[in-house]
């Protein structure tokens, strides 16, 4: 990873928002400040502790980030590069058509 251009292209384009978001995983006001843009009713005593998540995410050699689905094929195989969602990447054969499933969908949607 160290001797990829594309890693330290990436790194330099968001070394801001990079030290912003290691900044605020050690001071809880400063991430509440920027949480409470979204939910401003939130209190320091809201945030609690909790493991960060991490996904991968694929980089291009000019150091810009894949935020679609990058395939690579062969022959004989097709390999997911990059899965822009946890759902996502489960999801089988996205190209070749799927038979019927043998049980209907059901939506669900919120009412107001």
């Amino acid at each position: 990873m160290l001797t990829f251009a594309g890693f330290w292209r990436a790194a330099r384009n968001n070394l801001v928002t990079g030290l912003k978001e290691t900044i605020d995983s050690f001071w809880k006001p400063g991430y509440l400040r920027r949480v409470q843009k979204y939910c401003p009713q939130l209190k320091l005593s809201d945030l609690k502790p909790y493991p960060a998540g991490i996904r991968a995410q694929a980089v291009m050699r000019d150091g810009t980030m894949v935020h679609d689905f990058f395939f690579a094929e062969s022959a004989r195989s097709l390999h997911v590069c990059n899965a822009p969602s946890p759902a996502a990447c489960m999801s089988a054969m996205r190209r070749r058509p799927q038979p019927p499933l043998p049980f209907p969908l059901v939506t669900i949607s919120a009412s107001r």
